[in-house]
């Protein structure tokens, strides 16, 4: 068998052998939501809410029940999101706990 077949079929087996390994799967996820009101086209006040999930499956339970604080989505992953913000108004939107029916509803 040519040389530069052998490569492949090796290549080959070393990428079957790594699919079955399994990969780096997070424990956790995360979502962050914005909302903003501009007077007129300069951001005025915004609100803003997180979602930290562990990573399972979940059957019956809503999305609502972990919300917690940018600031403390933040903290645990070491960004800093809403940076183009300005910052007194990126500080109050980050440090509050909404509910989600609260922050629909501002």
């Amino acid at each position: 068998m040519p040389e530069r077949f052998a490569q492949r079929r090796r290549d080959d087996a070393e990428a079957d052998l790594l699919r079955d390994q399994p990969g780096a799967i997070p424990n956790y996820f995360y979502k962050l939501v914005l909302r903003v009101k501009y007077s007129g086209s300069t951001v005025s006040d915004a609100r803003a809410i997180g979602f930290w999930m562990e990573h399972k499956a979940y059957t019956g339970d809503s999305y609502v029940n972990y919300t917690v604080s940018v600031d403390q989505i933040e903290q645990w992953t070491g960004f800093d999101f809403f940076v183009n913000l300005p910052d007194q108004i990126e500080s109050s939107a980050e440090s509050g706990t909404l509910s989600w029916s609260a922050f629909t509803s501002w």
